[in-house]
């Protein structure tokens, strides 16, 4: 038997970015281990040395969580199979769903948490919930930078991936007041293993932070993304053989077919005359199927479960799995604008006031015949108070964490999503993502939208949570919300297709 020395361990000085950045889950600064929740915390330090770039990557280091992709693009995680919430510097944000991909490089961290938010969050998703905490002058260590710093970094891949990040960051006087200040900024200009398919974004943050008083600290700051994408819908005429040997069944027939006034765009119209439409692809015209209307020569492809494509020229070929069917536009923009006014001069009672305003747009065009656009508003103000109770015993601590909010949201959404037709397109022909069908954002007369909907959401309420810890033994956290909801929908009718008729 060996007796051996006493071993401390200690989480201070992690070399690989493990150590927890932010506790405060439920606004009350705890331990995590005596926390009531499932936590994962990724530092800014661990986003940058193990290269996470996106959001699967990040489900990598979070049990129970994943990234869904929604033809190519991912924006957030599900956790135990289901949707959570975004927050950004603990104020929650728009909930992306799949729009716009999410930069992760300007955060100094990223806390993942299973379960609902805290009471004194606001309403929120019980699946659980992703908290951003923006990278500012004093998010790494709590104190203002003492002299100025700045990285530059770029990476290159073998599929023409192209990202550069430049950031600064240093102290500042203004008006005689202390202060610091943080400016990221990321580009991506990058092809991808898909052929055709090509990434242009712009990530852009600033935050500021000054010493109004003595007692009062004020935080603000600025986030920009601009997204220019193409997505990516995979393969199409999809049959036991391509899956397991590549084999492609090729093949287009005459686009001047479909397209009778030759404007160069296939319209709904011409899509019901021509018996394209996906929801009919047995569709007949004169009591005979198209097919046998056409040309000599033609032959009828229906992919199991796919709309009727009448094709010229039938072969088959191996089809490497770089060639997919592209969407030709994903793009959009996101602009985030937050405050924060402090006073924690007496850490035994802070007063917070946060303010965060976001305005996301997004469109997609898919050129076989789909197209959505979406244009959301958001904004919220959350006061709270901080007590911890004073002139206790030893054995005995509590704290209580008192929140007011209001929070107002607004999303219009618009798609056209029939009669697509995924397997009209020979793959080996097309890799550019346009394909001459009209869509609902370019031309809304010949593609028709048929869905236009504007929902507001307005919410205020008061949340509160005490926490309470006797002998060190047991830990006690209670919380209570009270919230009042006013929700509306308006369905406006989609517009019409000019020139639709039935032969």
């Amino acid at each position: 038997m060996v007796k051996l020395e006493r071993f401390v361990a200690s989480v201070d000085g992690d070399r690989n970015g493990f150590t927890q950045q932010n506790n405060s889950i439920f606004g009350i600064p705890k331990p995590v281990l005596e926390t009531p929740r499932s936590i994962s915390g990724v530092s800014g330090e661990m986003i940058e040395k193990f290269n996470i770039a996106n959001m699967s990557d990040l489900g990598r280091f979070s049990p129970s969580s994943y990234s869904s992709f929604s033809f190519g693009l991912q924006s957030g995680l599900s956790i135990r199979g289901a949707n959570v919430d975004m927050y950004y510097g603990d104020m929650k944000k728009i909930n992306n769903a799949n729009n716009l991909p999410t930069p992760l490089g300007p955060s100094d961290g990223v806390v993942i948490v299973r379960g609902p938010p805290s009471a004194a969050y606001g309403e929120g998703l019980v699946g659980g919930y992703i908290n951003f905490q923006p990278k500012s002058a004093r998010a790494e260590t709590g104190k203002y930078l003492d002299t100025y710093t700045g990285k530059v970094t770029a990476s290159f891949d073998n599929w023409g991936g192209r990202i550069g990040t430049f950031e600064i960051g240093g102290p500042l006087k203004i008006f005689g007041k202390k202060a610091g200040f943080y400016v990221y900024n990321q580009t991506t200009d990058s092809d991808t293993f898909y052929i055709g398919q090509h990434i242009r974004d712009i990530t852009v943050q600033g935050t500021l932070t000054v010493d109004l008083t003595p007692v009062l600290r004020f935080e603000t700051g600025v986030s920009f993304f601009n997204h220019n994408g193409t997505g990516i819908a995979g393969w199409n005429r999809v049959t036991q053989s391509l899956i397991d040997n590549r084999t492609y069944q090729t093949g287009m027939e005459d686009f001047s077919l479909i397209d009778t006034n030759h404007d160069g765009l296939a319209s709904r119209a011409e899509l019901y005359n021509a018996g394209l439409s996906g929801a009919n692809y047995n569709f007949q015209t004169n009591g005979l199927p198209f097919a046998n209307q056409v040309k000599a020569g033609t032959t009828a492809y229906t992919a199991p479960g796919g709309p009727l494509a009448i094709v010229t020229n039938l072969g088959t070929t191996k089809l490497s799995p770089r060639n997919v069917l592209l969407e030709r536009v994903n793009a959009g923009d996101d602009y985030v604008w937050f405050t924060q006014l402090i006073n924690d001069s007496n850490p035994n009672l802070i007063y917070k006031n946060n303010t965060i305003f976001e305005r996301q747009n997004y469109h997609k065009l898919s050129d076989i015949a789909y197209f959505r656009e979406g244009i959301t508003t958001m904004a919220e103000e959350r006061f709270s108070v901080q007590w911890n109770v004073q002139h206790l015993p030893e054995w005995l601590s509590i704290s209580n964490l008192a929140a007011i909010n209001f929070r107002f949201l607004e999303a219009q959404n618009l798609t056209t999503n029939v009669y697509q037709n995924f397997n009209y397109w020979d793959l080996t022909q097309y890799t550019q993502g346009y394909y001459q069908f009209a869509n609902g954002f370019e031309s809304p007369g010949l593609a028709g939208v048929d869905s236009n909907a504007l929902s507001q959401h307005m919410e205020s309420g008061f949340g509160d949570v005490l926490d309470i810890t006797a002998f060190k033994k047991l830990s006690l956290t209670i919380g209570a919300r009270y919230d009042m909801v006013a929700a509306r929908l308006h369905n406006y009718p989609g517009l019409a297709t000019a020139g639709m008729s039935w032969r």
